[in-house]
């Protein structure tokens, strides 16, 4: 559907912005069903107009043609000049969309080459940038890409052990009704990393021996309920990371 309707907005373009708009659109697409030699083609085209069009969309292509020469083509200096010339581009003009896009992908790229070293610089840019309570969806793609590197981009949180509450982006929750719920919470806050289930199990439940079929269901179905509670939005869970190594609260 997506496909065809840039086709259509690219048809019925008056502009040549609109329709380099139209194409970037299509080009996303393609990547996102893994075509590259259309993707190929459709960049030569944009790369044609790229003298015509707004910098924003300059900058958006630039960050196309960065992913698609990682990706696609494995030539990751390529991806990282494209990538630092989003960078500086958008840093002239204070556009942290633009930096933070980059900086995202730029970690994608050490992460992918085991480059830890210059990962974890990108990532404590990306921090620098990256407000987690205004840019939801991109701390959710942050937070999941290396989750398994025990990284999450920080949410403000705070218990209060004698109200039995947690406070979530200034707002409380009371949870002394809701035992399981707290007690789960109180332990990954306490812990500040990802917590295996086996250890949830034994907090929550201290006279039964851990049994996956068992307990795994009910700590889902408390992860469920807690995400219902907290999660600004319910399917881009930002503060309650799960995982293979269990749960974790970014905070």
């Amino acid at each position: 559907m997506a496909e065809r309707l840039f086709k259509i907005l690219a048809d019925r373009s008056e502009t040549v912005k609109d329709y380099f708009q139209a194409v970037l659109g299509l080009t996303n697409v393609y990547y996102s069903l893994k075509k590259p030699q259309d993707i190929d083609r459709l960049i030569h085209e944009m790369e044609e107009l790229e003298d015509l069009v707004n910098l924003d969309q300059k900058l958006s292509l630039y960050l196309v043609r960065a992913n698609v020469s990682h990706v696609f083509h494995q030539d990751a200096g390529l991806a990282k000049k494209f990538l630092q010339t989003c960078i500086r581009e958008a840093a002239s003009q204070k556009w942290h969309y633009f930096i933070i896009k980059a900086l995202y992908s730029q970690a994608c790229i050490y992460k992918d080459l085991g480059k830890f070293d210059s990962l974890e610089v990108s990532l404590d840019l990306l921090h620098c940038y990256l407000d987690p309570e205004e840019c939801i969806y991109l701390t959710y793609l942050v937070n999941e890409k290396f989750k398994d590197l025990d990284y999450s981009l920080s949410y403000s949180m705070q218990m209060d052990p004698d109200l039995r509450r947690i406070c979530v982006q200034e707002k409380w929750i009371a949870l002394h009704d809701k035992p399981l719920i707290y007690d789960f919470l109180e332990l990954l806050y306490s812990r500040g990393t990802f917590v295996g289930k086996h250890e949830i199990a034994s907090r929550l439940w201290p006279e039964e021996e851990y049994k996956p079929r068992t307990h795994d269901p009910r700590i889902f179905d408390l992860a469920r309920r807690i995400r219902a509670l907290i999660e600004p939005y319910e399917n881009q869970p930002v503060c309650l990371l799960s995982g293979r190594q269990g749960y974790k609260l970014a905070c």
